[in-house]
C-alpha cells in the first residue's frame, strides 16, 4: 500500500493522475505485480492528464509481452483454459435478416399478415391436436347456444369495466366476442394478447350479433425437456456495450476482458472463466449517430466508423479460443427495420475477418454445443411493456415471456418498433427454444418459462440522461454466464 502512495505521489508530481477506477483496479494486483513498473510504463505511454483502467490493463499487456507470464502474476502460471480444447459447435439454424428482399412492394404488406396467420394456425394445430378449425364464416353462422372454436388474427382489442371487446380476423371474414371478468383465467390471457396476434378463440353465441368467449388459446412453446451440452462449457450472453459513448463502461468491460484471461476473479470466477467458449452479444455494439435526440451531448466518438474500430480494439483482446456471435441492434449500422441483417461490413470489416466471430442478423436462432438459443435485440420489448399489464421497467423477463407465449417478437404494427413488409413473417419464433436472450432495455432479469430460460442482459452502459427522463435505471456490468450442460445461470458482476 505504501509503495502505491508514494509511487502515484510521483506520478502526480509530473502532472498526471490515475482516476479512482484505476486505483482500485491495482489494488487488487498488489502484491502479484511491480507497481512501481507498471505506473511508469502508465505514465510513459500517454501524454493524457487522467490515466484509467484502460492504461493501465495497456501497461500490463506491454510488460506482459516482454516478460514470461509468471513474472507478471502467480494466477497465470495455473490458470488453464479447459474451453481452448474443446471443438466449437455452433449451428446457425435460422437467420432471416441474411435474406432481406431487394425492393418492398405494397402487396408485401399483405403477404406478412397473411403469413402470420398460416404459421402461427399451424403451431395452434399442432398444439391443440388438431387438424382444423372452424373458419370465421361458420362461427358467424352460429345459433344461439351453440359454439365454436375459431383462429383469427387480433384486429381490435377495447377495454371496458365488465371485461374485454376483441375482434379477430381470418382470410376472409371477421367477428367480434367478449371477454368477460366473470371468467378470470380467460379474461387474465385476453389482457395479456397484443394487438395483431393470432390466437385460437372457444366463442358461443348467446344473443343476436352477440358473442363471449369461453377460452383463448395462444401458440405459445409446451413445456420440453431442453437440449443440453455434453461436455462442460459455458456462454456469455451480453448486449448494449454502446461504445462511442461518454457512458460507456470501459473500465468494467477490461475487468471482464482480464476474467476471460484468468485474471480477475476468485478461484470459482476463474474455473468458470476457463469453461467459457462463447460469447453472445444480442446487440447494441456501438452507441450510432442520431438515435434520440441530442445523442452528440453524451458521446466521446461522434463518426461510426471510429465507433467500430474502438469495439474492434477491444473484442481483439478476448481470448481467440472464445467464439464471438454479434447481432445487430437499434443503434448499430444497419437497417431498423426487422428482421434486421447483419452489421454492414464497411463498418466492421475486421470483426468479419476475425475467423471466430460469426456476424448474424437479428432475430437469429442458434445451436450451441446442442443448446437451442434465440436470440433477438429487443427493440419491441419497448412497445410490450407499454401496451401490456403486469409488465414494468424493472420486470423485463415479463414482457419477453409474453413474446414467447405468443411466438412472435414483434406482433404490433404501427408502434416504435420499425418492421419490414415482407412476403414471409419472420418474426415468428420457429422453434422452441432452450434460452431466450435479449438486451436493449439495459436492464438484467432472468425467469423459466416452461422449462425456457429467459434472459435479458443488462449492458456495459451507464445510465444516460435519455434514460434518465425516461425513467430507465440500469444495471450495468453484470454478466449472466450459462452453463450449457446443465442451463443454470451465474451472475457475474464487474461493478
Amino acid at each position: 500500500m505504501e509503495e502505491l502512495e508514494k509511487t502515484l505521489d510521483k506520478i502526480a508530481e509530473r502532472g498526471k493522475r490515475l482516476t479512482v477506477d484505476a486505483v482500485e483496479f491495482i489494488r487488487t494486483l498488489e502484491p502479484k505485480i511491480n507497481i512501481k513498473e507498471l505506473l511508469e510504463k502508465v505514465a510513459e505511454q500517454t501524454e493524457d492528464v487522467f490515466l484509467t483502467t484502460n492504461d493501465v490493463v495497456e501497461a500490463l499487456e506491454k510488460i506482459k509481452e516482454s516478460q514470461p507470464p509468471e513474472e507478471l502474476t502467480p494466477s497465470a502460471k495455473t490458470f488453464r483454459p479447459e474451453a481452448r480444447s474443446i471443438e466449437s459447435k455452433i449451428e446457425v439454424l435460422f437467420d432471416p435478416g441474411k435474406k432481406i428482399a431487394p425492393k418492398i412492394m405494397i402487396k408485401d404488406f399483405i403477404s406478412l399478415f397473411r403469413s402470420r396467420y398460416k404459421k402461427e394456425v399451424l403451431i395452434l394445430k399442432r398444439r391443440l391436436g388438431l387438424k382444423a378449425f372452424d373458419s370465421i364464416d361458420d362461427a358467424l353462422m352460429m345459433r344461439k347456444g351453440e359454439a365454436s372454436l375459431t383462429v383469427g388474427l387480433v384486429a381490435k382489442k377495447r377495454a371496458s369495466r365488465r371485461g374485454i371487446w376483441i375482434e379477430i380476423e381470418d382470410l376472409e371474414s371477421k367477428i367480434p366476442f367478449f371477454v368477460s371478468t366473470r371468467n378470470p383465467q380467460t379474461y387474465e390471457k385476453a389482457k395479456l394478447v397484443p394487438m395483431d396476434s393470432v390466437i385460437a378463440v372457444r366463442v358461443r353465441k348467446v344473443g343476436e350479433d352477440f358473442n363471449i368467449s369461453e377460452e383463448i388459446y395462444l401458440p405459445e412453446v409446451e413445456s420440453h425437456e431442453p437440449s443440453r451440452s455434453e461436455e462442460e462449457v459455458y456462454a456469455v450472453l451480453t448486449s448494449d456495450l454502446h461504445i462511442g459513448s461518454k457512458f460507456f463502461l470501459r473500465e468494467l468491460f477490461h475487468r471482464f476482458v482480464l476474467w476471460l484471461k484468468g485474471s480477475y476473479g476468485n478461484e470459482e470466477l476463474k474455473d468458470i472463466a476457463s469453461r467459457v467458449k462463447y460469447i453472445v452479444v444480442a446487440g447494441d455494439l456501438v452507441d450510432g449517430v442520431g438515435i434520440y435526440p441530442n445523442q452528440e451531448m453524451e458521446q466521446e466518438e461522434f463518426k461510426v466508423r471510429k465507433q467500430y474500430q474502438s469495439a474492434i480494439k477491444l473484442f481483439e483482446q478476448i481470448p481467440d479460443h472464445v467464439n464471438i456471435i454479434i447481432l445487430p441492434g437499434n443503434h448499430d449500422a444497419t437497417r431498423r427495420a426487422l428482421p434486421q441483417p447483419p452489421i454492414l461490413r464497411e463498418y466492421a470489416e475486421e470483426l468479419w475477418e476475425m475467423e471466430r466471430c460469426v456476424m448474424t442478423g437479428n432475430p437469429v436462432n442458434l445451436r450451441l454445443h446442442n443448446v437451442n438459443v434465440y436470440v433477438f435485440h429487443g427493440r419491441s420489448l419497448d412497445d410490450c411493456m407499454a401496451m401490456m399489464p403486469r409488465t414494468q421497467k424493472n420486470n423485463v423477463s415479463e414482457a419477453m415471456k409474453i413474446l414467447l407465449r405468443v411466438r412472435h417478437i414483434a406482433p404490433t404494427y404501427g408502434l416504435h418498433t420499425r418492421i419490414s413488409p415482407q412476403e414471409t413473417d419472420d418474426l415468428i419464433i420457429p422453434t422452441v427454444p432452450d434460452i431466450m436472450h435479449a438486451g436493449h432495455l439495459h436492464i438484467n432479469d432472468q425467469t423459466r418459462y416452461k422449462n425456457t430460460f429467459i434472459v435479458n442482459s443488462g449492458a456495459w452502459q451507464d445510465q444516460t440522461n435519455y434514460q434518465k427522463e425516461k425513467g430507465i435505471v440500469p444495471t450495468p456490468g453484470i454478466v449472466p454466464v450459462v452453463n450449457l450442460a446443465t442451463l443454470r445461470c451465474k451472475l457475474i458482476k464487474f461493478v
